[in-house]
């Protein structure tokens, strides 16, 4: 399976802006800790929410607020080969710096749906195309010009739809994600305890005890066993090798992954991943 490729835009540890590109189908869960903008080049993205369908297509523009839940999947027509996006992580930090300059609330915010599809304008196609070049020219951009861009796509979206000010203002404060939820979408990226708990909206005492509460075991455990559950579903499912998925689940070193399976699991990870019949009961 072919992984995507990514370019990020980033300042002080926050990805702020990403460049998607995407080969190999396939669905995945929602429930990120920031609100998107998200802006489709080629191809498709399909949202499920419950009973809602939106299909974001070939330049459209559309805002999923943060800790929806649902799934996602992207799709092209074989003549473009691929999909591809850009959009920015609105995050909760740089929301709070740009607090002062966001347009007051015009609704309630449960009047807001969770994902807006924007109607075309100047200011949005002139967001984009500079966007665009960032990422065509691939060198750093520094922080000022980051949060002059991260305005700009705010300062567009709600020019578009006026009640996303509502959004962006409710979430320049903390708000608590569902631990259940919020831990299965990023059991696999590498953040530390303290930047789970801050996304969380938790501080990271308060985020210890709940998840405690919550899980039945410390969250330096859990993210451990759920990470070499997730590989092995991968080599069991698809056949891959340790060597192929180890970093995708979240581990930066083959040899300690392989001993933290064998310890988790009872057998190394090289007994796995080629398609071999059963082990502990479970069908490769």
């Amino acid at each position: 399976m072919s992984e995507p490729t990514i370019q990020w835009l980033e300042t002080d540890g926050l990805q702020v802006a990403a460049s998607v590109e995407v080969q190999a189908t396939g669905d995945h869960d929602l429930y990120q800790a920031f609100t998107g903008i998200a802006y489709v080049q080629q191809g498709r993205m399909t949202v499920l929410r419950g009973h809602h369908m939106d299909v974001i297509g070939p330049g459209e523009t559309a805002v999923l607020r943060k800790f929806t839940s649902g799934k996602y999947f992207k799709t092209w027509e074989e003549h473009e080969g691929s999909f591809r996006m850009i959009g920015f992580l609105v995050q909760d930090a740089f929301l709070k710096e740009l607090e002062g300059q966001l347009p007051e609330r015009s609704v309630a915010l449960h009047e807001v749906p969770s994902l807006v599809r924007l109607r075309d304008s100047a200011a949005l196609r002139g967001l984009w195309s500079s966007i665009e070049g960032y990422f065509a020219n691939g060198g750093p951009v520094d922080r000022s010009m980051l949060r002059l861009k991260t305005l700009e796509a705010i300062l567009a979206t709600v020019q578009a739809e006026p009640g996303l000010a509502t959004v962006f203002r409710e979430f320049a404060k903390p708000l608590r994600a569902d631990l259940g939820q919020y831990m299965e979408r990023c059991v696999t990226d590498k953040l530390t305890l303290e930047e789970l708990a801050r996304n969380s909206g938790r501080s990271l005492s308060t985020f210890n005890r709940e998840f405690r509460e919550r899980f039945q075991e410390t969250p330096h455990r859990w993210i451990r066993r759920r990470r070499l559950e997730k590989a092995r579903d991968l080599m069991q499912r698809l056949g891959r090798k340790a060597s192929e998925v180890y970093l995708e689940v979240g581990f930066e070193d083959l040899a300690h992954f392989s001993r933290s399976f064998k310890a988790q699991f009872g057998f190394p990870p090289s007994e796995l991943g080629n398609g071999q019949g059963e082990r502990n009961g479970q069908v490769t």
